[in-house]
């Protein structure tokens, strides 16, 4: 395989003697086996080899941008090419940048070596504690992998990164049936870099086999209230990814649509809940390194007990509009637990539902969402009282946050985010 210094060094001499005006790099190089099981049979271990190389330029003011898979001297000539054709064709906007001068920094990520044999071995073993444990799920496709990979930044300041990566992911496709009866597929995974949990006992795949096995037997809602929502950590995580999209995303604070423009250091949410987004957080296995604009990424928090205490800005969305720049793009999602077993917090409810997952459209701009329950479960008087299909909710992203009931003292870690369940109240819950 080719060095990737060889390529760097290739990519800055053409881009000099081009006399470019801004330049920014990166190159990498992945290896990984992957196993395959479908249908409760392994059908295939095949490695995989890659290369990929992404380029931006400024010149003149115009940015062009472009990406390959192919590191040859050919293929990084032509890369230049486009690159230098595409900022032809671009608006000029003296607003584009990258990151000034940083240091030289060498990065490692997850597990310095892999396992193999050692994978196979957790496969096998999640395999048959599915089997015997939840006898009624079906394993359509599960896929295990162990992958190491090398990345290189470098930019016409000087800027000269390295990262090395490894580590293993795991993900399953399933569902639930019982002669006739059957369910919907469900999908969890995770990454880890060690192998010495059981996989089953890893990230929520023991609640996503519980809940599956559960919904054989489901019941549609008829009735309309307003009440209680417990989400899930992973239904949690895409509504706050929702939420942080539609009022602190680059884009709306960009044309003014966010109504959290200028709510920077005001209260947003209820005082229980923090939101980080940390890619060095230990439990983050391959967090970023460094942003696409060339910046060494830093933990930051989003919502600190309910006070928004940043927006997620690119350098030039912060340059366009005079605000500080985010030295983070990652979706490293931290979220502080609360001191209730998750038991406990369910009991206190009278009538609402848990949520395990969301289908619905994009969120209007002031935050308003609905859309369908997937993976749900109806609370009465406490307690969990059987599956619930044919399930809308509705209500508002911001006010949400102001309603938030409780966090629990549970959270889900899969190895790119560590978030509790939350309890909130005030939502709109409908059936047929």
């Amino acid at each position: 395989m080719r060095k990737l210094e060889e390529c760097a060094a290739v990519l800055e001499k053409k881009l000099s003697a081009r006399k470019t005006d801004k330049f920014a790099f990166t190159l990498s190089e992945t290896e990984g086996q992957e196993f395959n099981l479908e249908n409760g049979e392994f059908s295939l271990l095949r490695t995989v080899v890659s290369n990929h190389v992404s380029l931006k330029i400024i010149q003149g003011g115009r940015m062009g941008s472009v990406s390959g898979t192919d590191i040859s001297d050919e293929a990084l000539e032509q890369i230049i090419a486009d690159a230098f054709m595409a900022a032809e064709s671009a608006v000029p906007d003296e607003m584009h940048d990258i990151a000034p001068f940083e240091h030289e920094e060498h990065f490692a990520k997850g597990c310095e070596s892999t396992d193999l044999e050692g994978l196979f071995s957790r496969t096998q073993e999640l395999k048959l504690d599915i089997e015997r444990e939840y006898p009624l799920i079906r394993l359509m496709l599960m896929i295990a992998s162990q992958s190491k990979s090398r990345s290189v930044y470098r930019n016409s300041n000087g800027t000269a990164f390295e990262c090395r990566r490894g580590g293993y992911s795991v993900s399953l496709e399933f569902s639930a049936g019982d002669g006739d009866r059957t369910t919907g597929i469900d999908a969890v995974g995770f990454v880890t870099d060690d192998l010495s949990t059981p996989f089953i006992d890893r990230a929520s795949v023991r609640q996503h086999l519980r809940d599956t096995s559960s919904r054989i037997e489901t019941r549609a809602l008829t009735e309309k209230f307003n009440g209680s929502v417990v989400f899930t950590p992973e239904c949690l995580a895409q509504f706050l990814s929702m939420t942080i999209g539609n009022y602190a995303s680059g884009g709306v604070i960009l044309d003014g649509t966010s109504l959290w423009l200028n709510k920077i250091g005001e209260k947003v949410a209820c005082e229980t809940l923090t939101v980080r987004n940390c890619p060095w957080d230990p439990r983050i296995i391959h967090g970023e390194c460094w942003t696409g604009d060339g910046f060494r990424t830093e933990n930051i928090d989003i919502i600190d007990h309910g006070v928004l205490k940043t927006h997620l800005l690119s350098l030039y969305v912060a340059n366009k509009t005079g605000r500080p720049v985010t030295k983070n793009s990652d979706d490293a999602l931290i979220v502080l637990p609360g001191d209730q077993p998750l038991r406990d917090i369910i009991s206190g409810i009278d009538k609402g539902i848990v949520m395990g997952d969301f289908s619905g459209g994009q969120p209007g701009t002031n935050g308003d969402f609905s859309g369908v329950a997937k993976n749900a479960f109806l609370i009465e008087n406490g307690k969990i009282a059987g599956a619930i299909s044919e399930t809308m909710v509705s209500g508002n992203l911001g006010e949400m946050l102001m309603h938030i009931r409780a966090l629990s003292r549970e959270t889900v870690e899969d190895g790119s985010m560590s978030v509790p369940y939350m309890a909130v109240d005030g939502i709109v819950i409908s059936g047929k």
